[in-house]
């Protein structure tokens, strides 16, 4: 009975939407009912890997495509962030020379960066990648240098009186600590 249930709530809701979906686009013109939809975008989601040109292709091959970007951007942003982390972790002084920045930058919205990109790079697929970057970039920021700050005091000590480099500090203490 249970899983009848979890069956039909969602089924439900779905059919709510639809049915709320189509009463508006009586109501409203220029809004397509839910059947004109699903008729001119059938192709792209039966067909989802179809390339029938460059601004014509399935739903999956967009889809990858958007997630291929987003990771590169999200890489990108990881590459520049984590050892940012690492050095204002490790630094407090550092730390108080750009916290005032990383506060102020923080919270611009994605969607704000992305002209700024367009403005930088001239091109849409580089924008992006940086618009992304930059998002995925603080919060990767503040969380390696909290972790950094987050290793215990007894892992430092052990780093002195070893006599560890600063290689090997950072490689056998600060990196798996973190």
């Amino acid at each position: 009975m249970k899983r009848l249930v979890n069956l039909l709530l969602p089924l439900c809701g779905v059919g709510l939407a639809l049915l709320v979906w189509w009463g508006a686009s009586k109501a409203v013109p220029d809004l397509p009912s839910p059947m004109r939809t699903w008729e001119e975008s059938k192709i792209y989601i039966l067909e989802p890997l179809a390339k029938r040109g460059e601004t014509d292709q399935g739903i999956g091959l967009l889809a990858y495509y958007s997630l291929l970007r987003v990771a590169r951007g999200f890489l990108l942003g990881i590459a520049i962030a984590t050892p940012l982390g690492f050095l204002l972790g490790v630094s407090s002084t550092l730390t108080r020379r750009f916290d005032p920045i990383m506060q102020i930058l923080r919270p611009i919205s994605p969607l704000a960066w992305l002209p700024l990109g367009l403005v930088l790079f001239q091109k849409s697929e580089p924008a992006a990648l940086f618009a992304i970057a930059v998002c995925s970039m603080w919060p990767t920021v503040i969380n390696t240098m909290m972790g950094v700050r987050a290793i215990p005091q007894d892992y430092w000590n052990v780093a002195k009186v070893l006599r560890l480099s600063k290689f090997t500090t950072f490689t056998k203490i600060i990196v798996p600590a973190t």
